[in-house]
């Protein structure tokens, strides 16, 4: 519904469309082809033909990117470290969403340098998360890397819960999942993503052109790993990962 929703705003009388996640700044770039875009939180927007550079976007969209090598293997990272009896790691992921289907060729990439196993369980539906987790198990999983695109707090929980009761220990893209009980998460900060999408705008507004407005790297990345979680899972933190952290809740 992407390209949809954005159709329906470039409609109004606005001057720059706001847009998070490639998907939504791919639909957006689709039909809003000469009102600026502000894209937050998009990976390797040269590679998915959102933007000609980093440097120079060359079209009506600038903003915020990150480069997925380097998050997912992070990702790996923390979670080798966290739970280091991994023998091999499982992928809940959305492939229908084609930044998801290459942050996991990326995860698998990953893995092999650290001389892990991979098992990809493609969920595409919501009525697909408690199956995941049986294959998961079933398939000798020992931990696994959750992205499923967009989930609604009821979902994220049971996520979660999930990931409790099979006792495996899981890395999710967001804080959110912490908060709600979730083991670890890396990712961009949402907040400071937020308030330097402010800054872009007011270049905007101020007359710059975004095919001439670099992108930028996320102001912050943050490491969330949830203390009593852990201990329920009899895993210790690290010390190096520890001092890599940004909060232990």
């Amino acid at each position: 519904r992407y390209p949809q929703l954005a159709e329906e705003l470039a409609r109004l009388p606005v001057d720059v469309l706001v847009v998070r996640g490639t998907q939504a700044a791919l639909g957006a770039k689709s039909v809003a082809r000469e009102l600026p875009i502000v894209a937050l939180g998009v990976n390797d927007p040269v590679e998915t033909g959102l933007v000609a550079s980093l440097e120079r976007p060359g079209g009506n969209v600038t903003g915020i990117a990150f480069l997925i090598k380097d998050l997912e293997t992070r990702r790996v990272d923390a979670l080798r470290a966290l739970a280091p009896k991994t023998r091999r790691i499982a992928g809940l992921m959305n492939t229908g969403n084609p930044a998801i289907a290459h942050a996991w060729k990326i995860v698998e990439e990953a893995a092999r340098g650290f001389k892990l196993e991979t098992l990809l369980v493609d969920v595409r539906k919501r009525s697909q998360i408690e199956p995941a987790f049986d294959t998961v198990r079933a398939r000798d999983g020992d931990a696994i890397i959750v992205q499923l695109g967009s989930l609604g707090t009821a979902q994220r929980q049971s996520v979660v819960e999930l990931a409790a009761r099979y006792r495996l220990p899981a890395i999710y893209p967001s804080r959110q999942y912490v908060d709600a009980g979730g083991l670890v998460s890396y990712g961009v900060d949402a907040q400071q993503l937020f308030y330097r999408a402010g800054v872009f705008v007011d270049r905007l507004a101020k007359g710059a052109k975004p095919a001439e407005l670099a992108m930028e790297p996320p102001p912050k990345f943050e490491l969330v790993i949830n203390r009593k979680t852990l201990r329920s899972l009899d895993l210790v933190i690290p010390p190096d990962l520890l001092l890599r952290s940004n909060e232990i809740v």
